[in-house]
This record gives structure tokens, sequence and C-alpha cells, in this order.
């Protein structure tokens, strides 16, 4: 077992996993208890990278909200998008430094999976935490404004 991490309680885990399946019944998307073990996994390792650290469940299930509607998620992939956004919710906040909230970072990495990324959690890798904050505080979209703003 990992050392580094101390287990919640099973039925909190079940509780959360089925809060965040019932999230996204509508879409007909939903995680299996071993898609939930390693995102959970794919979590400690996210805080381990970044240097964080968090308690309680994670933000997995506010982050399926916030992206539930996407047009881009399918069952198919769902699981492996989800791992893919939670690093990056995390890598967000490292880039962030503390100026942004989680639920800012959450509707901030939603919105911009759809528009302008269409799906693509590999295009939000690249983005600059300048970029990150911009869009949070003015709407900006990365790439839209005068080539020359100082970034």
């Amino acid at each position: 077992m990992d050392q580094t991490w101390c287990p919640v309680c099973p039925v909190a885990v079940k509780g959360e996993l089925l809060r965040c399946n019932e999230a996204t019944a509508e879409q007909g998307l939903s995680l299996t208890i071993q898609d939930w073990e390693e995102l959970q996994a794919g979590r400690r390792a996210a805080l381990a990278d970044t240097g964080r650290v968090e308690f309680g469940l994670g933000i997995v299930t506010d982050l399926a909200r916030a992206v539930r509607a996407s047009p881009y998620l399918r069952q198919d992939n769902y699981a492996e998008t989800m791992d893919h956004l939670q690093d990056l919710f995390y890598h967000w906040k490292g880039l962030c430094r503390e100026q942004a909230s989680d639920r800012e970072v959450i509707d901030a990495l939603a919105a911009l999976f759809d528009d302008p990324a269409q799906g693509s959690a590999d295009y939000l890798d690249g983005l600059t935490g300048a970029e990150i904050l911009r869009y949070i505080q003015t709407g900006q979209k990365p790439g839209e404004g005068a080539p020359d703003d100082g970034d």
C-alpha cells in the first residue's frame, strides 16, 4: 500500500463514485470502481508531482459535473479523459499560484476543453499560467487578442 496516502473509508469512496455517476448519467457517462481507483491513483501521483496536499476524495466529481455536457466526451474515452483533465487541474493550480479558486480552474478547464481545445486535453497541456489566469479573469481565450500583449 502507498504509505503517502491515507485510505478513505470504502463507503465514502463508493458514495462519491455514485454521486459522480449520477451527475453524468443523463449523458450516458459512467465510471467503474476500477476507473475510480485508477483516477485516485492518478490523483495521488499528480499531487506528488506538483507538491500539493489535498484532503477528501479530490475534484473528480466536480470536474465531471463541469464537463459532462461536452460534445467531445464519449463513454469509450471518458475515464482516460477524466484522468488527463484531473492531471491538468493540478498542473493549472500550480501555474496559477493560488490566484484562482478550485472552482475557477475547473470552470476554465471545462470551457477551454470545448473551445478552443475541441476535446483535446493535449492542447490544454501547452497553456501557460498567464493564459489560464487571463481567461479566468477576463474570458479571453488563448490565442485571442494582440500577439504582443507581453506574455
